[in-house]
């Protein structure tokens, strides 16, 4: 029901969106559509209310927005587990590694090689043509060595869950090189 009224919500909104754009709005359709959203808005609300009074459980599972400690994230992990987590703010590239008894924070600079790594490490894997190959390994060895080395001994015989910050989202981890290309051809 929730989504439901979200969707005719946004529909609207585009709807007024789009007539305001038009050479000669109409005025009345439009006033009528914001009075059709106040409706909607407080129909939700009170679905919202209802959900908090006949079922707090799954509202508060649902609606609250605390954020996780460590320590919640290391109870339940085993031995052999570890969570990567990348955020890349401008400049700066935070490392987060969490495994059962270790918590890590690693700052870095993304300078502009990291940048160029990334996007010609992207461009490759998701290109419909042929790529020199001395390119790849380059770019996936310069991406190994920014984003697992620092850190590889602590992720050594783990089960990892990686977390991309969202331009990273792109990479295939698994398709990183740890040891530099030597150049050779391959054609």
């Amino acid at each position: 029901k929730e989504r439901e009224i979200k969707e005719q919500i946004g529909g609207l909104r585009m709807l007024i969106e789009e007539e305001s754009k038009s050479g000669n709005p109409d005025r009345l359709k439009i006033n009528q559509q914001k009075e059709k959203i106040f409706s909607l808005t407080q129909e939700l609300e009170n679905l919202v209310q209802e959900l908090e009074e006949n079922y707090p459980a799954y509202y508060k599972q649902k609606y609250d927005n605390a954020v996780t400690g460590v320590k919640s994230l290391q109870n339940p992990m085993g031995n052999k587990d570890a969570i990567l987590e990348y955020v890349l703010a401008d400049s700066i590239l935070y490392t987060f590694t969490i495994t059962k008894d270790t918590f890590l924070l690693l700052k870095q600079n993304a300078d502009s090689s990291f940048y160029s790594n990334l996007d010609i490490f992207n461009s490759i894997l998701h290109s419909e043509h042929s790529t020199d190959y001395n390119i790849y390994r380059s770019s996936a060895y310069g991406l190994y060595q920014k984003l697992i080395f620092p850190i590889e001994q602590v992720l050594e015989n783990k089960n990892l869950l990686i977390i991309p910050d969202d331009k990273m989202s792109t990479i295939s981890f698994e398709v990183l090189i740890d040891k530099p290309g030597n150049n050779t051809s391959y054609d």
